[in-house]
């Protein structure tokens, strides 16, 4: 009697195993399948913007057949994350960042519904953190609430009614809690907010630049 319950027990430690690997198989064929959709019009776009720009009727078609792709890839990614919650980067590799690249080019709305399980999957390592941080930030920026990390930063235009001179004003989004902002941002895997500030020539004790449109900074 022993020995059947050992034998029983083994098989229902066998099945189970059989099974998760099924589902693993079915969700890297999945994120497979989306991920070369994702790519396909896309890599195309690039090539052809080199020899007729971005402009031409042939972006145009191409932008739209993609347009399309994506609706469909954002309804997989979609049923994938509802069945399997964010697959995880241990069980399926570099895969895990296919769901994150479709949700980032679905719009402000999707981008918002999606927040909270990207943020996660960011913080459990399935996503490069330093990625996930720039997309919360961009997602903060489109509610007009201060960002987490400070890596968005904003342009408005100006002109002098006078002389008709028109200005580019590049500023910091503001951020929440200011003074922590560097602490957040090496926890994120980013460099400090001045140094990239910087590369937007911002000085970072005055967090904007003004020039002269398509000129030099004043």
């Amino acid at each position: 009697m022993r020995s059947f319950s050992v034998v029983l027990l083994a098989m229902v430690i066998l099945m189970a195993c059989g099974t998760s690997l099924t589902s693993q198989d079915e969700l890297k064929s999945a994120l497979t399948g989306v991920r070369e959709q994702h790519q396909l019009y896309r890599l195309q776009m690039d090539s052809v913007a080199k020899i007729e720009g971005w402009q031409s009727p042939t972006i145009q078609r191409l932008y739209e057949g993609q347009r399309k792709l994506d609706s469909v890839n954002l309804a997989e990614v979609e049923e994938i994350i509802d069945r399997y919650g964010y697959p995880r980067k241990d069980l399926v590799g570099e895969l895990a960042r296919v769901p994150f690249e479709v949700i980032r080019h679905s719009g402000d709305s999707v981008m918002i519904n999606y927040s909270e399980i990207i943020l996660d999957a960011g913080i459990n390592g399935d996503l490069p953190m330093d990625q996930v941080a720039s997309f919360y930030d961009q997602i903060l920026v489109a509610q007009r609430q201060p960002q987490e990390y400070g890596t968005q930063v904003w342009i408005d235009f100006i002109e002098n009614k006078k002389t008709g001179v028109r200005y580019d004003s590049l500023y910091l989004w503001p951020v929440r809690n200011y003074t922590s902002v560097d602490a957040r941002r090496i926890s994120a895997g980013l460099d400090s907010l001045a140094n990239h500030l910087r590369r937007y020539n911002i000085d970072p004790a005055k967090g904007y630049v003004l020039k002269k449109s398509g000129g030099a900074p004043l």
